[in-house]
């Protein structure tokens, strides 16, 4: 249970800065009020500053136990937990507060009673967000070391519910230092080394845990851990841990004390940010969302700056002309996609029947191993020995060919994923180029962002052999003599070596096209964002002027206003950007 004493006030930075910090998201404010996503996004800064939140937010794919660590941070089952993918909805958690809140669509609030989330943040009591809930506040008594500290429970991005990826995005977008939670038996999957990069380019706080630590021996966990190091290196990003947890055991009175002792530290580390770096954190958080903010709005200014001078004939003319390219790329994109997908299809088929045909080949080269078995064995212990002998040929033997299968999947993989991305970036580098052209702008190009590090393609497999060879002692008990016996078991063996060689390799083909579906899904969406995003921000910008040809003179001088106060912010942040660097 976190600690329910005094919390410890940490104040977001001087009286006169923190003044200054609100006053300049307000104007911003002010500034975006006709471009709804970035005001929107400038509203709720400005609340987090005048409340003196911070938002940690509990990223990473589904069915990681990002909720079940959230309760375990906590210290009480408050969020759903599950094995399928189970949250739909981002749940703010909010410290020393007694109440529970749905915060809808369009800002209508609703208190709940807590015992009820589940019909507003699940998939099974909200499929989808039929609701329209945009975020959940859970308010806990407990503290967690400073004032304003909100942790947030995400949707898993990668999910099968595309929504869910959307929603865990817009949390990463709000977040202002991040808990990257990985599974040990799947680490650092495509999706979350994604993450780690976007957290890196934004500067924030991360910590980078791998629950279900106790799944693993120490020689295995050990192992992952390296991978998982190895990797966030080659990403460049700066990170506390990694931190292996038992998450599930910390709520857990039989749970070991062992498996609570990764969590602990983890815990420790948190709190220890909080009441020690939070201060800094949170000024550095503000001043690149701040930042942010007034690129984005800069750039759709620079726009309407140069198609103001157009006549409505012309401005009319070179926006169709813009949207007619803007569907041209689109058309190319989606074929584009449609060859993607039949590759990723040739992939999984083409690796789904060389796993299955090795497999096969290497159940058959246990077949001496079995045979000699079942003429040494005790005939008391023939089917017990026999299944011990088969689950270690398994063990033994499938690992490698599921790597070997891995590593030609991945590397086809990697060459059709670099292709896709040579041809996004080819589309948007046009689309920038058609939009300086027609607009006499000089908007600077825009790159898609690059294909991650080496993606875990498969779950680690433990490979427990199923009861059913017991049979072969069962039926052993009835036959004489022995040679007869050990004959019978031998043929029962067989059976069932190649049964469990199938059964694993259906298994691993499964969940090769479970993960590889998964990762080409957010590969692409990723993509075509940056595509999308880039042409509705000239579009929108580019209309928008369309609104201000006919504006009067006092409409025109409040516009030139607007724009030399936008300067005016911008210094003003680029000054405490300044300021940050000489304090750090």
């Amino acid at each position: 249970m976190l600690d329910k004493g005094a919390p410890i006030k940490v104040q977001l930075a001087g009286e006169g800065d923190h003044r200054q910090l609100e006053q300049l998201a307000t104007r911003l404010e002010h500034l975006l009020s006709g471009r709804p996503e970035l005001a929107k996004r400038a509203r709720r800064l400005v609340e987090r500053i005048a409340t003196e939140r911070f938002h940690i937010a509990v990223l990473g794919e589904f069915k990681r136990g990002k909720s079940t660590l959230v309760n375990a941070l906590i210290g009480q089952p408050l969020l759903p937990t599950g094995v399928a993918p189970l949250t739909a909805v981002a749940t703010e958690v909010h410290f020393g507060s007694t109440e529970t809140t749905v915060v809808f669509d369009g800002g209508k609030r609703m208190s709940v009673d807590p015992h009820e989330i589940g019909t507003y943040v699940t998939e099974q009591g909200n499929p989808s967000n039929a609701r329209g809930v945009e975020r959940l506040e859970l308010g806990v008594p407990a503290t967690f070391g400073a004032p304003g500290v909100v942790l947030v429970d995400t949707p898993g991005v990668s999910s099968v519910y595309e929504h869910n990826t959307t929603a865990a995005r817009a949390a990463l977008v709000d977040s202002d230092a991040v808990v990257l939670v990985m599974s040990a038996d799947s680490p650092l999957s495509e999706s979350e080394l994604s993450i780690l990069t976007e957290v890196s380019q934004r500067g924030s706080k991360m910590f980078v845990v791998i629950n279900k630590s106790d799944h693993l021996s120490k020689e295995e966990l050990d192992e992952v851990v390296t991978f998982v190091v190895d990797r966030l290196l080659e990403t460049g990003a700066e990170w506390s841990g990694p931190f292996c947890v038992a998450a599930r055991s910390v709520l857990d009175p039989a749970g070991d004390d062992q498996a609570r002792e990764g969590f602990l530290t983890f815990k420790t580390a948190l709190e220890s940010f909080v009441e020690d770096d939070l201060a800094s954190a949170r000024r550095a958080s503000i001043v690149s969302e701040l930042t942010r903010l007034a690129e984005g709005l800069n750039q759709s200014q620079q726009i309407e700056a140069s198609t103001i001078t157009m006549d409505s004939d012309t401005l009319e003319s070179q926006l169709r002309k813009f949207e007619a390219a803007v569907r041209d790329g689109q058309q190319i994109l989606n074929g584009d996609r449609v060859v993607l997908d039949h590759e990723v299809s040739v992939l999984l088929n083409d690796g789904g029947d060389r796993l299955v045909e090795l497999a096969a080949t290497a159940a058959q080269s246990c077949l001496p191993s079995l045979a000699r078995a079942t003429n040494s064995l005790p005939l008391r212990n023939l089917g017990t020995g026999l299944r011990d002998v088969i689950e270690n040929c398994v063990t033994e033997q499938f690992e490698p060919v599921r790597q070997r299968v891995e590593r030609e999947i991945e590397e086809a993989w990697r060459i059709a994923a670099d292709r896709f991305c040579e041809r996004v970036q080819l589309q948007l580098d046009g689309l920038i180029a058609s939009a300086n052209e027609l607009f006499d702008v000089h908007l600077p190009k825009v790159p898609v962002p690059a294909v991650g590090g080496k993606d875990e393609l498969f779950d680690y497999l433990f490979v427990h052999v199923e009861s059913e060879t017991a049979v072969i002692g069962h039926l052993l008990t009835a036959l004489l003599p022995s040679r007869l016996a050990r004959r019978r078991a031998l043929r029962l063996g067989k059976r069932y070596l190649f049964q469990q060689f199938d059964r694993f390799a259906g298994r691993a083909r499964h969940d090769l096209s479970e993960r590889l579906q998964s990762t080409k899904r957010e590969f692409v969406s990723a993509m075509m964002a940056e595509f999308e995003c880039t042409q509705a921000s000239i579009s929108d910008a580019a209309r928008g002027t369309q609104a201000l040809l006919s504006i009067n003179a006092d409409e025109r001088t409040l516009l030139d206003q607007n724009r030399r106060e936008l300067r005016r912010v911008i210094e003003e942040i680029a000054q405490l950007q300044d300021v940050g660097v000489r304090e750090s």
